[in-house]
């Protein structure tokens, strides 16, 4: 079983900017793949780099960044759960 993005979503709130809004979601959250598919567009929802619209330059290359890193690992987590 893949963890990455589980791994990534239980972490996501040390990455994030101040005040991001994201509660801190526990491994044992996780162990059902539909729930990692709603923490995970949850996540994806609040690091969307089109959502942030900021000038802030490191609000958005943290969210841009935790966008991609989201999105790499989900992937590679549905390949492995359909398999």
């Amino acid at each position: 079983m893949n963890n990455h993005v589980r791994v990534l979503l239980c972490t996501l709130d040390n990455i994030l900017w101040p005040n991001h809004g994201w509660e801190r979601v526990g491994m044992d959250k996780l162990s059902d793949p539909q729930q990692v598919k709603k923490y995970y567009r949850k996540a994806t929802m609040l690091c969307h780099p089109d959502k942030i619209g900021e000038s802030d330059p490191d609000k958005v290359y943290i969210a841009n960044r935790g966008f991609a890193a989201l999105t790499e690992a989900y992937n590679v987590f549905k390949v492995r759960d359909e398999s």
